[in-house]
């Protein structure tokens, strides 16, 4: 993903990391980092949807609670259409 983003190809990294967030519900890094994905091509409100859906499968996951606590601290940049 990191490669496809610096390609900038935003699209296939956020294809995938939708497909392993989804594939491997044990692993609450793959949902925070397409989380992120979400916020960074403007979708702010479905990252919060999937942030608190892997908040239901791993609450005390230590990156999705600094992913939680960096959500709430940060003020999302206007995209287009704001």
């Amino acid at each position: 993903m990191r490669s496809q983003m610096q390609m900038g190809e935003y699209r296939r990294a956020l294809a995938f990391a939708s497909h392993t967030a989804g594939a491997h519900l044990e692993a609450p890094a793959a949902a925070a980092l397409y989380a992120w994905l979400l916020r960074a091509g403007g979708q702010h409100a479905y990252a919060t949807l999937v942030l608190e859906a892997a908040f239901q499968h791993n609450a005390a996951d230590p990156v999705l609670v600094a992913t939680r606590r960096a959500f709430a601290d940060r003020v999302p940049k206007c995209h287009r259409n704001c």
